[in-house]
């Protein structure tokens, strides 16, 4: 995968700071088959439920980037 983003001028270390940023909102990515199962278990819409749990996301994104850019991993 690095020779492929080295292709386009990312570093290696750039695209695994990009893909942890990201992760903060997998868990309301509509491919993921246990979502479905939850909601469906708790009876909630799969709307509310990403709604819901943006307002923890956000918080997570931020910390992850506070991180990166103390210890240089992501430049400014």
């Amino acid at each position: 995968m690095s020779d492929v983003m080295g292709q386009y001028g990312i570093s290696a270390s750039g695209a695994a700071v990009a893909s942890m940023v990201g992760q903060a909102f997998r868990l309301i990515s509509p491919v993921i088959p246990a979502l479905y199962m939850l909601v469906d278990s708790t009876e909630t819409n799969f709307i509310d439920f990403q709604k819901m749990y943006v307002v923890y996301a956000w918080p997570i994104i931020f910390i992850y980037l506070g991180v990166y850019i103390l210890t240089g991993a992501l430049p400014i």
